[in-house]
């Protein structure tokens, strides 16, 4: 899974951080930002905090949904064309348009990007662990740009030999006024005074039994402590055995009364309805194998 083989082009790289006001003048550009919109996944969030935060600054972004290839964002007058196939999406731009053309996806869909007209092309990813797919590598030379979230990302993709002139740190978005003191938190009932929660977004990469088995090994019944745990929306009876019943090993029967004190929350929950549950709870546990930057964490410590 290691990249070793690209090769090296300056010997002392140096990152430089995005100055929105600096060489790239994006004041002065359209920027045309292709992200997951409309889906409910961490990239979905992060590119609408992007879109979101991009517009508060005054910049001229106009939105295409990579789910549906729509746009969905504010024209600004421009007439973009989009078209989608199979194999690549399309975008042509307006003649004598200078534009900063922004992929926020995995490095396997940039491959069916092409750009027709005058732009810079940057791919906006994030890196889970600390090496580069070999898969990855081609499709990262495609773009004038990698923006990367994390320094830890950063640190990845120059230790796997990739131009360091061509990567910007680009941090993540959270909207700290949406998490504001007026939030009311969620109704949780029959749950304890303190509570510790651990948003599951993904089982395979999350070690959601280590969590479990720990928990109950530290506290006891008659603790006024509670774990509540949100499972993804579409977890489904085998999941939830394999993952949470088996993950431990069968260590502990769920059931068991003497257990301490356990809540699990299935379905989908709004953005509004995810910060109640923040502010409902007193620490938020990650329990992450790999993660490149960890959504739930900012989120929580914004509440």
């Amino acid at each position: 899974m290691q990249v070793s083989s690209v090769a090296r082009q300056e010997n002392e790289p140096r990152v430089h951080q995005v100055d929105l006001e600096a060489e790239q003048k994006l004041d002065s550009k359209v920027i045309v930002w292709i992200g997951r919109f409309s889906h409910k996944s961490g990239y979905g969030v992060a590119t609408r905090g992007y879109f979101a935060a991009m517009r508060g600054a005054g910049l001229k972004v106009v939105a295409v949904d990579s789910t549906n290839y729509q746009v969905i964002g504010p024209d600004h007058g421009i007439d973009l064309k989009v078209t989608a196939d199979a194999n690549q999406i399309g975008i042509a731009l307006p003649k004598n348009l200078s534009a900063v053309v922004v992929l926020h996806e995995t490095p396997e869909a940039a491959t069916r990007l092409r750009v027709n007209g005058c732009a810079r092309t940057v791919l906006m990813t994030v890196l889970e662990d600390d090496g580069v797919p070999a898969r990855w590598v081609d499709p990262l030379f495609l773009f004038d740009e990698i923006w990367l979230p994390t320094d830890f990302n950063v640190r990845a993709l120059i230790e796997a030999s990739y131009p360091a002139s061509r990567i910007r740190k680009v941090p993540h978005v959270v909207d700290d006024l949406f998490f504001d003191d007026g939030l009311v938190p969620m109704d949780l009932p029959n749950v304890n005074r303190r509570r510790f929660l651990s948003v599951i977004s993904n089982f395979n990469r999350k070690d959601f039994s280590e969590l479990l088995i720990t928990y109950f090994r530290s506290f006891t019944k008659d603790d006024d402590v509670s774990l509540i745990v949100k499972l993804p929306a579409n977890t489904t009876e085998e999941a939830f055995e394999n993952f949470v019943a088996r993950g431990q090993g069968h260590t502990y029967a769920l059931d068991d009364p003497s257990l301490p004190h356990v809540v699990f929350l299935l379905g989908h929950l709004s953005t509004q309805r995810m910060a109640e549950l923040y502010r409902a709870c007193d620490a938020h546990i990650s329990v992450e194998r790999a993660k490149g930057w960890d959504l739930p964490s900012m989120e929580a410590m914004a509440t």
